[in-house]
């Protein structure tokens, strides 16, 4: 939402000073200088808030690949525990790792889609990029539980 005040602040900015320029020559050098500082109020707006959107997207880009390559390594680490594993243990292990795998592909699939976001889209594709980092920490937490051997269903019950 920031983002998007920012820019349109910028756009109506840069609007009003093209249309304040269009009007005729200017009355005396007070108003010429003025308009150009308007103006150039107007271009380091728009060049912040472009910075500050580059920054949040890189942001979560970040977020997003540490989530996926800790989930890489978690997935790994069950893979391998799940061929020793009795049988009474795949259950939960599997249910970890089907979790795990599920949400790795949903952040891929989500930093795809943020990638090609345009700006009005941005918002949106942030949101749901930071809901798939969340469920991916969610899924990290239960692969640890399974890993140690807690009970999956044990531990949803005494986390509510």
């Amino acid at each position: 939402m920031i983002l998007r005040t920012l820019l349109i602040a910028a756009s109506l900015a840069t609007l009003s000073i093209s249309l304040g320029c269009d009007s005729g020559p200017p009355e005396d050098a007070t108003e010429s200088t003025s308009a150009a500082e308007v103006e150039q109020e107007a271009r380091e707006l728009l060049e912040v808030t472009q910075d500050y959107g580059r920054s949040q997207q890189q942001m979560l880009e970040r977020q997003a690949q540490e989530s996926l390559d800790d989930l890489d390594a978690a997935i790994g680490k069950l893979q391998a525990k799940l061929k020793d594993a009795s049988e009474d243990a795949k259950t939960g292990l599997e249910h970890a790792l089907d979790r795990a795998e599920q949400a790795r592909d949903d952040i891929a699939t989500e930093m795809a889609d943020m990638k090609d976001a345009t700006a009005d889209r941005w918002e949106q594709a942030s949101r749901r990029i930071s809901a798939a980092v969340e469920e991916a920490r969610e899924a990290r937490r239960e692969v640890g539980r399974a890993l140690t051997g807690t009970d999956t269903a044990m531990a949803n019950r005494d986390e509510n």
